[in-house]
């Protein structure tokens, strides 16, 4: 049976930026249920600033099916060195940042097809695949639970108040008693600059956000992000183009016009991201990322905000918003060239020799 999709890929990161690919990103983003991090201007902003220091190879996919269906697939080959060999795995840019990790598809009912042609077209190219968060469909092999992804939806909840009506005591009263606490301390507000106050927003972020995220999780175990190399130019040249064109959003908690706990994420579709939140610490004791949290859906709410996706993470303070669970699966393969062949059956005896000690 010949095959139904026909690919043409891009292996450089000038692909993002110009060029006949990035027409059909751009046209397909506008026309398909896309996702926020399948939007070209985040893809791009993430190639030219980590993009350089990420040890990959771009391999970006247009796709034209038989039926007239369109697909754009922004991915990426990074290497990783073994004890005697390289092993190239192709993923989703960003992969570790963006929290799905969809290929942008016209036609979702050609996904399964899509995953199986794109696997032999680039079999030569990668020796495994691993796209961690993947919404449906996909294909039937391949395929094993990952994360959970809570998702609060909005579009029939009348207010603020219904919602909270509709949670559990517990987290209504522990709400009400965190705003309440904070007013007690001044005046309360959150600050969601628009595109006309791109500059603002980029001193707040570099002498608020910035100093805030990193004494935050310079001590934790799991790292600072900050530390990574082209992180801050990233996150700054998000908030700033996508303020002004209106695709990525960044508010600050001020108490006494003094910010003290800030996200930036993204936006799309009257839907809101919920990305990269953090608070100064000193104001700790007064929970002030919830209380972040708890104005920015009220004004989301009162902005006509359809969903607010809080992605992986499955924390106590997102599922007591009464979300659902955001159907995510992983998505990997083996290549079926002989060095893909070869990692399979290597990871397989890995696996056995793990249950076995």
């Amino acid at each position: 049976m010949s095959a139904g999709w026909r690919f043409e890929w891009s292996r450089s990161w000038e692909a993002l930026s110009a060029g006949p690919a990035l027409e059909a990103w751009r046209r397909l983003f506008r026309s398909t249920r896309a996702n926020a991090f399948q939007g070209p201007e985040l893809c791009a902003a993430w190639a030219a600033t980590l993009g350089p220091h990420a040890k990959a190879e771009a391999v970006v996919g247009h796709a034209t099916h038989e039926s007239g269906a369109e697909a754009l697939l922004p991915w990426m080959v990074r290497r990783s060195a073994g004890r005697r060999v390289e092993r190239r795995e192709l993923v989703f840019i960003g992969q570790d940042l963006f929290g799905y990790h969809d290929p942008l598809l016209s036609d979702a009912a050609l996904g399964p097809s899509l995953w199986r042609e794109a696997r032999q077209a680039l079999s030569g190219a990668a020796d495994q695949a691993l796209f961690r968060l993947v919404h449906r469909p996909w294909p039937h092999h391949g395929v094993s639970a990952t994360e959970a992804s809570p998702v609060l939806d909005l579009e029939t909840v009348g207010s603020f108040d219904a919602l909270l009506a509709g949670a559990s005591a517990n987290h209504r009263g522990d709400v009400r008693r965190r705003l309440r606490r904070l007013a007690e301390r001044g005046t309360v507000e959150l600050w969601i600059p628009g595109p006309d106050e791109v500059a603002e927003a980029r001193a707040d972020f570099e002498h608020g956000f910035v100093p805030a995220y990193d004494r935050l999780w310079s001590e934790r175990p799991s790292g600072n992000l900050l530390g990574q190399e082209g992180m801050v130019a990233f996150l700054g040249r998000v908030l700033e183009d996508g303020l002004a064109g209106g695709w990525s959003s960044y508010c600050a908690l001020r108490v006494n016009g003094v910010s003290i706990a800030w996200h930036l994420g993204l936006c799309h579709d009257l839907e809101l991201y919920w990305w990269f939140p953090t608070y100064d610490l000193d104001w700790q004791a007064f929970s002030p990322g919830k209380a972040l949290l708890a104005l920015l859906i009220e004004e989301g709410l009162r902005r006509g905000m359809r969903r607010l996706h809080l992605l992986t993470g499955d924390q106590a303070y997102k599922r007591a918003w009464s979300t659902r669970d955001g159907e995510l699966r992983a998505v990997r393969w083996n290549s079926p060239s002989a060095r893909g062949s070869l990692f399979g059956v290597y990871d397989a005896g890995q696996r056995l020799l793990a249950k076995v000690k």
